[in-house]
């Protein structure tokens, strides 16, 4: 297979758009029940979902309109052709479930006391928020995989602005077209290669897709740990079920190696039993992680 000639190209494409570097803040928090924690600390693991198959279908739509919507805008002044009949077929791969580039998502959000995702988890249980280090989320030597590979994950930090949304997917339009009016040229593509180069160019908008979320829920301050399938396969990370009101959603676990879990807080969301919880929680940190982690219980009522 030929190298990948769109690689990072969404991630330039953001660069440009947005004309700064993203930094992450020094913990970003994971929202969960007590039942995760529990597998969060005793297994050192976090659970990626595939990125089609997140709790709420509407975000890949979001995301999927938009592409069409300024894939329509870019496209206006072109005959009917195979270079508009090429560009929609790359951005309807990008919308498929059988896309095989897509991405395993890990979610959390820079702050740790939202009412709103507390209510979500704490629904007749107790929930938490795991405070995590960025930069060894981002280490590829801190997992612990079956095969003598690397996982290579990435955080990235979800947008909300429209406008800047729609300049991200411009910007990355006209490179991918481009790139594709460039390859065009080579007599020694095979139809095979063809095939291959149209599903990388869906990946860069895939990716998009991921990151997009509407305005609405910009209080969430959502940012995502993501690893390609392609990365988790190679590493032999078998892919797992579990149930949802969508039907089988499938996931995947990356363990962290022995003596490791970034770790860096845990916060107890408004509850009937928070002091229970509390102590429950640091007997469960003292024996299962190697250093001390604060715990603390938000000061706010318990809303139902």
């Amino acid at each position: 297979m030929r190298p990948d000639p769109f690689d990072m190209m969404k991630n330039q494409a953001t660069h440009e758009a947005l004309g700064e570097r993203i930094f992450y803040p020094a913990q970003l928090f994971h929202y969960t029940n007590t039942f995760g924690l529990i597998k969060i600390v005793s297994e050192r693991t976090i659970r990626l979902t595939d990125s089609l198959f997140l709790n709420d279908k509407t975000e890949v739509r979001y995301g999927a309109d938009l592409i069409w919507e300024r894939l329509k805008v870019f496209t206006k002044d072109w005959p009917i052709g195979r270079d508009l009949a090429l560009a929609r077929r790359v951005v309807r791969e990008a919308t498929k479930y059988s896309i095989s580039d897509r991405l395993a998502v890990f979610c959390m959000s820079g702050h740790g006391e939202l009412l709103n995702q507390f209510r979500d988890y704490g629904k007749g249980v107790q929930a938490f928020s795991v405070a995590f280090e960025p930069q060894e989320l981002m280490n590829q030597l801190a997992y612990q995989v079956p095969a003598d590979e690397l996982v290579y994950p990435a955080i990235i930090k979800v947008i909300y602005d429209q406008v800047s949304q729609a300049r991200i997917v411009d910007n990355l339009l006209a490179r991918l077209y481009a790139k594709a009016k460039e390859l065009a040229q080579d007599k020694t593509i095979t139809l095979s290669e063809r095939r291959d180069l149209i599903g990388m160019a869906a990946s860069q908008l895939h990716y998009c897709m991921v990151q997009f979320k509407h305005p609405a829920f910009e209080a969430e301050q959502e940012y995502r740990l993501v690893v390609t399938l392609p990365d988790l396969t190679s590493a032999n990370i078998p892919v797992e079920f579990d149930e949802s009101p969508m039907g089988p959603r499938p996931y995947y676990l990356l363990r962290f190696r022995k003596g490791l879990l970034p770790i860096s807080g845990l916060i107890v969301g408004p509850g009937d039993h928070t002091d229970v919880a509390l102590a429950g929680a640091r007997l469960l940190l003292e024996a299962k992680v190697p250093t001390l982690v604060p715990v603390s219980i938000m000061d706010a009522p318990l809303r139902r």
